[in-house]
């Protein structure tokens, strides 16, 4: 769970400095992340939430690429703009390269 947290917020560009959250959790056989990208006044919110079946084979590049599908379904519901709004300029270039 946590390498599908991590991937969502290294897709997102996000450190500690940036209102973003994920959280991973296994339940039987189902890994689900959730995703929060939040606006520093909180009125613009992007949530997002996939799941995946769970099993030991393969585990790890699975939990990548489902933080990384996480991660791209928030920036299509306007987490990247959310994100840019913090960010100076040079940060905001880096990240869409």
């Amino acid at each position: 769970a946590t390498s599908a947290e991590r991937m969502f917020m290294r897709r997102l560009g996000a450190g500690c400095f940036l209102p973003v959250a994920a959280y991973g959790e296994v339940v039987g056989e189902t890994l689900m992340l959730r995703g929060l990208v939040i606006s520093l006044d909180g009125q613009r919110q992007v949530r997002v939430q996939q799941s995946i079946r769970w099993t030991t084979e393969d585990a790890l590049e699975e939990a990548e690429l489902l933080g990384i599908k996480v991660a791209e379904q928030a920036l299509e519901q306007g987490a990247r703009e959310i994100i840019d709004s913090l960010l100076p300029t040079g940060e905001q270039e880096r990240l869409h390269a």
